[in-house]
């Protein structure tokens, strides 16, 4: 018998969730060259969330896409609320979808008018490959504006920054979809795990600031 795993990736920007669809493709084979047909079964898999306290950032300094060095201790804990997750440039999977998410939801906050906006940070775990030229670029794909900044650094600095969050999986290629909340002058922070719509980070947004 031989298995074949595709993985499907949908977001559906404005539905409840954004969903992946996994499926698996049996195929059966046998030795006259007949064979079962494929059975094909699907599952929705949605964001899971829990609340943590990460320990507190050091003065790390990195460098947005303008090459201006940045302070992120500075950065999360000021006046502003933070929506925060980690892509790089290359990424064939999950940033594209994560990016157009926070490009979706920049939209939103932009046109809610709202006294303080939240500030939307993507930090690059590729920082060798991912130089302030190439985040600026990557950047205009999904048209970020003011509100939303993007971060390179020194490798052993953004490898520091992920363990904090814990979301560091070796090599690059292995992390993970997650998404964070920080409301402002909160130890708090909500961790969403997986596939969010800008529709239901909003949600979640709205009800940390809430609390």
């Amino acid at each position: 018998m031989m298995i074949q795993k595709i993985l499907i990736l949908f977001v559906f920007i404005g539905f409840p969730s954004a969903y992946a669809m996994e499926i698996n493709q049996r195929v059966t084979n046998s030795g006259s060259g007949s064979g079962e047909k494929p059975k094909i079964t699907t599952k929705a898999i949605r964001y899971q969330k829990s609340f943590h306290t990460y320990s507190k950032i050091p003065d790390f300094e990195l460098v947005d896409m303008y090459g201006k060095k940045i302070n992120l201790a500075s950065l999360i804990d000021g006046e502003r609320s933070v929506l925060l997750n980690f892509i790089f440039t290359t990424c064939p999977s999950f940033c594209p979808i994560l990016s157009a998410t926070f490009g979706k939801v920049q939209n939103e906050i932009n046109s809610d008018d709202l006294k303080t906006p939240p500030l939307l940070i993507s930090i690059s775990i590729d920082p060798e490959h991912d130089t302030p030229e190439r985040l600026k670029k990557y950047a205009s794909k999904f048209k970020s504006g003011p509100n939303w900044i993007f971060l390179t650094g020194n490798h052993d600095v953004i490898l520091k920054v992920q363990h904090i969050f814990n979301v560091y999986k070796g090599e690059k290629m292995n992390h993970q979809p997650v998404t964070f909340l920080h409301r402002a002058k909160d130890s708090n922070w909500l961790r969403l795990d997986g596939f969010t719509s800008a529709k239901n980070l909003l949600f979640e947004f709205q009800q940390l600031l809430s609390k």
